[in-house]
């Protein structure tokens, strides 16, 4: 597919980056207007689109390129649920995903990032948590070479440490512990 980015000062060596990869093919339209071949997808559901004449100085983008990405199929892994759903910045939760046809080659994906995990059965694996900084993710489950991955959108959210403390503290004091 290919789509069409306007702008200003586009010249015939100028080329078209998605998320810092160069775009298979760029055709230089007018100095307002370039045609540009969207890449395969790779892991992440948006990447920023950059144009430049030179790899090496990619300006600042913000324009965003959203890729469509089908719900997961018949064949593809699907996450269900997410045990503990939160953990703190410092990342080390072990984090136990529920679904089904989960890859013998699973990853877990903490928003854009990646880590290995220890499949159960074809319905649960656990992986840790990476470290990340304070906000809400998606976590799916893909297999190392990407040709399946789960589109569930469960969410994971990192908590600071004193905010994840605090919650033990409640929970233990909730379930009557005197000494959280």
């Amino acid at each position: 597919d290919d789509i069409r980015v306007f702008g200003s000062a586009f010249n015939t060596t100028s080329e078209c980056f998605f998320g810092g990869f160069r775009s298979p093919s760029t055709i230089f339209v007018s100095e307002s207007e370039l045609v540009c071949t969207v890449p395969s997808m790779g892991p992440k559901s948006s990447e920023i689109v950059q144009v430049a004449s030179d790899p090496t100085h990619l300006p600042g983008g913000h324009v965003v390129f959203h890729y469509e990405r089908g719900l997961s199929d018949i064949d593809s892994p699907a996450v269900r649920e997410v045990s503990p759903s939160n953990g703190p910045t410092a990342g080390g939760t072990l984090v136990t995903v529920h679904g089904v046809k989960f890859p013998e080659d699973a990853l877990c994906r903490f928003g854009d990032l990646f880590v290995l995990s220890t499949r159960i059965s074809d319905k649960e694996i656990q992986c840790v948590s990476p470290q990340h900084r304070a906000a809400t993710v998606v976590l799916e489950v893909t297999s190392r070479d990407h040709s399946s991955f789960s589109a569930s959108y469960i969410r994971f959210t990192y908590t600071a440490s004193s905010e994840t403390a605090e919650d033990d503290v409640q929970d233990a004091a909730a379930a009557g512990d005197p000494h959280p």
